[in-house]
């Protein structure tokens, strides 16, 4: 498999040791973890958990932008908070930024993150491939291009009944 980086015109933060702001391969885009820097300073936004959920969130909808995806392309995300009571906060913020039906989403307690950030998200997107669309796991199967287009044609967790015919 082969893994392409990506990287960015737009003013963003650059990542700050041996890692790539994402990689695209096997059909997904993953982005590396944001936290709420602003993109002019590079320094951490001053802010409660829901501001720095609302800047990582813009952040990381400008790097998707930077290769023609949206935050409406995102399949899963990855939330890391300092104080898992927090919990409630980003999550009535992140909603904000996220439609029915919402990503995949994964929140951790950590016991800290760089800058001294408060909260960290990372994103999984899904890429349709050069040729139409079409996964090579899945072949004559296009899955979509949005997380709403690929919803419609993945079974819900636990449905064994439902066949590739729809």
């Amino acid at each position: 498999m082969t893994r392409d980086a990506i990287g960015t015109d737009k003013q963003l933060v650059a990542p700050v040791g041996p890692f790539s702001l994402g990689v695209r391969g096997a059909g997904l885009l993953f982005l590396s973890g944001h936290v709420a820097q602003d993109p002019d300073s590079g320094r951490l936004i001053d802010g409660d958990v829901a501001q720095q959920t609302h800047q990582i969130l813009r952040n990381i909808a400008t790097a998707l932008d930077t290769v023609g995806k949206s935050l409406e392309d995102v399949v899963r995300v990855g939330v890391y908070l300092t104080d898992i009571s927090d919990f409630a906060v980003m999550s009535q913020a992140y909603s904000e930024h996220f439609n029915e039906p919402y990503p995949a989403r994964t929140a951790i307690g950590v016991a800290a993150l760089p800058l001294g950030a408060a909260v960290e998200m990372d994103v999984v997107v899904g890429w349709a491939s050069r040729s139409g669309g079409r996964h090579a796991n899945a072949p004559g199967r296009d899955l979509g291009h949005t997380a709403r287009d690929a919803n419609r044609h993945c079974a819900p967790l636990g449905r064994s009944d439902l066949t590739d015919d729809a």
